[in-house]
């Protein structure tokens, strides 16, 4: 049984998710696979503009087959694995081992109001670039509310 990273408290909503997406990613892999699975922390950069919320994650040798992204609840979630390139041969040693493999959760808290229907995704040279575009608010400012005239 691969190993499964801890779902904290704050998941809510998104451990059903995150529980679906392994499994989904776990049912392509082969057997041979499941034995150096790790836990793997890509970086993430989030920035707001004017008009959405932009992150962008770094996974070199990824592919897109083997990420998921789901907006819900005020929160993005990207759910992958990220291979080995190949498997050290018999009797090597390592001398320096820098690089980071396996399964990966990342969240970002998105702090205002979004359209997640409009959302993109995008994979290049090894960075994956999630858009949110942000809602107008309704809340907070002046409504003009029609005064219709009673004789």
């Amino acid at each position: 049984m691969p190993h499964r990273p801890g779902l904290p408290p704050e998941l809510g909503p998104f451990a059903e998710e995150l529980r679906r997406a392994f499994a989904e990613l776990d049912s392509r892999r082969e057997l041979a696979d499941l034995a150096w699975h790790g836990e793997y922390r890509p970086a993430v950069d989030v920035v707001e503009t004017p008009g959405a919320v932009e992150v962008t994650i770094d996974l070199p040798g990824v592919t897109a087959t083997d990420i998921r992204v789901i907006v819900r609840g005020g929160l993005i979630m990207v759910v992958g694995d990220k291979y080995p390139p190949r498997p050290a041969p018999p009797g090597a040693t390592f001398h320096v081992a820098e690089r980071g493999f396996g399964r990966f959760a990342r969240m970002v808290r998105l702090s205002s109001a979004y359209d997640a229907r409009h959302a993109t995704a995008e994979l290049r040279h090894g960075a994956l670039r999630i858009v949110v575009p942000k809602l107008e608010e309704r809340r907070g400012g002046p409504v003009l509310v029609p005064i219709r005239q009673a004789d």
